[in-house]
């Protein structure tokens, strides 16, 4: 059953979620309180997903239509079209912060070598923090260092000389 705009626009929520569908997995998933998404259910290595296009009326008919041919062209080619979908938005991400995503890895990686080899330029061999830094932040670490403090409470004090 193919659904026309009249049938999306008059799908009034129900006492349970259900679904309008519209061929080859793609349907109107109405919920309860009113809300209409656009989903697709397929298959991919095996495992059943579940991939979301928007909410109507946000997303049209044909827009939604338009997203799911292109993500099942995707996954023709063998890839999961949601991975497809995440990369596209860290890339989108990454250029509105001004990054490039076409080897974010290997630059990071040449960004540190450099820094290693030249110390002028950041963090180098000598420079290196401790490494312990991550730990002050960590909750469970929280309680072993109240613990230490605690132990140091009852270890003898030492005097500390009054400055003139």
């Amino acid at each position: 059953m193919i659904l026309t705009d009249a049938k999306v626009r008059n799908a009034k929520p129900q006492e349970k979620d259900y679904r309008l569908t519209d061929g080859h997995g793609l349907h109107l998933y109405v919920k309860a309180n009113g809300t209409k998404l656009w989903r697709w259910r397929y298959e991919f290595n095996g495992k059943e997903k579940l991939m979301s296009f928007g909410a109507y009326p946000e997303v049209t008919i044909a827009a939604a239509r338009t997203a799911h041919d292109r993500a099942r062209k995707v996954l023709d080619s063998g890839v999961d079209p949601m991975v497809e979908k995440k990369k596209e938005h860290i890339e989108i991400a990454l250029e509105e912060i001004g990054l490039t995503a076409i080897h974010p890895f290997s630059a990071l990686a040449l960004d540190w070598f450099d820094a290693e080899t030249n110390p002028s330029l950041g963090q180098g061999k000598n420079q290196r923090s401790t490494g312990n830094s991550h730990r002050r932040s960590h909750p469970a670490n929280h309680s072993r260092q109240r613990k230490g403090m605690v132990q140091s409470l009852h270890q003898p004090s030492t005097v500390i000389p009054k400055m003139l």
